[in-house]
């Protein structure tokens, strides 16, 4: 079991005998609300369109996919763009909404990049839908804004949107990553890493999207099962990552809601590490709060990136911890190989 190989069958083809028929009605929408699209196109932008049809730009977005999850899915729209901006404004966003639309409406022909237990196609379902509204509501930036990249990876499911945050495979060298923390705390991760301290691994990692306060309120464990599910039913990827300033410790002292998430990959066996903050997380940490501007003006607060690898073994530990199968008819699976509560990407169930 692992990344789907070309050729199998698609998750999505073994789902149409009727488990969820939300995704093949989603996936007809989009084709309805693509060829209106295509029909309302003008002269000019059907020659366009002639030149760069959606075929190429969903090649280019196959051939990125290499790379796991949001660096796939970026690297792709990088050529996207490239050639799509020379046209002009009007014409970028455009194709961006025929694209996502396009996607989406080949979801049930497309074989899934990832393993997906049952508990997660609830938020596969809810992430698919809310892509969907915001290309119809036009809701576009530019092709390398943030949450552009991740509504495409979304619609490919190359990550698993929920509310609020999409998450997918990244590769990351703990070593590396940890190197500008403290001696004491790089020693900590390395005894607990093991070997996979020096190597470059696969760990899942979920980022903020639409509707990331919402999720905020949310206890740790509701999301952490379905991440932990999907660890257990993927053997490629090596452990769970999280980063960035809601991680901070120190954070839980100034605004005492964020404490689940820390604590959450602490309870679960996780070990920390600091690395230097980008700009993006500054701003959101400053912006987002007026008590915590107003206490980083005062000199009281500054944020700080906070990371917490949890190796693979813990977070299998946890999940079976949790018993999930055993109180709820649609969850997860206990071991990889019971077919009868998993749907696979390589395998048809």
């Amino acid at each position: 079991m692992g990344v789907a190989e070309a050729g199998a069958p698609s998750a999505f083809d073994v789902l149409k005998g009727g488990e969820r028929p939300a995704i093949v009605a989603l996936a007809e929408e989009a084709r309805i609300r693509l060829a209106a699209a295509l029909a309302d196109l003008g002269d000019g932008q059907g020659a366009l369109l002639a030149a760069m049809p959606l075929a190429w730009a969903t090649s280019a977005l196959e051939r990125a996919a290499r790379k796991p999850g949001l660096d796939g899915v970026s690297e792709g729209l990088r050529t996207i763009a490239a050639r799509v901006r020379t046209d002009g404004r009007a014409w970028s966003e455009t194709y961006a909404r025929l694209l996502t639309y396009e996607t989406l409406a080949t979801l049930p022909t497309r074989t899934v990049p990832l393993n997906v237990p049952r508990i997660a196609w609830p938020d596969i379902e809810t992430g698919l839908a809310a892509v969907l509204r915001d290309t119809a509501a036009g809701v576009f930036s530019d092709w390398d804004e943030e949450f552009f990249e991740k509504d495409i990876a979304v619609a490919r499911v190359a990550v698993i949107g929920e509310v609020g945050r999409a998450g997918g495979i990244e590769r990351w060298t703990p070593r590396y990553a940890a190197k500008s923390s403290p001696l004491g705390l790089k020693l900590k991760l390395a005894a607990y890493l093991r070997g996979d301290y020096f190597r470059k691994g696969n760990y899942w990692r979920r980022h903020q999207w639409r509707g990331y306060r919402e999720v905020l309120r949310q206890p740790f464990n509701v999301a952490a099962e379905k991440v932990a599910a999907t660890v257990l039913v993927n053997k490629q990827v090596d452990g769970m990552l999280g980063i960035g300033w809601v991680f901070d410790p120190a954070l839980r002292e100034v605004n005492p809601h964020f404490k689940d998430m820390p604590n959450g990959f602490a309870a679960m066996g996780g070990r920390g590490f600091y690395k230097p903050t980008d700009p993006l997380s500054f701003e959101r940490a400053i912006t987002t709060s007026q008590a915590r501007r107003e206490l980083y003006e005062a000199g009281k607060y500054r944020p700080i990136d906070y990371g917490l690898f949890v190796a693979r073994r813990d977070v299998l530990r946890w999940i079976r911890g949790r018993n999930l199968d055993a109180r709820d008819a649609d969850g997860v699976v206990v071991e990889p190989d019971q077919p009868s509560l998993i749907v696979r990407a390589d395998d048809q169930c």
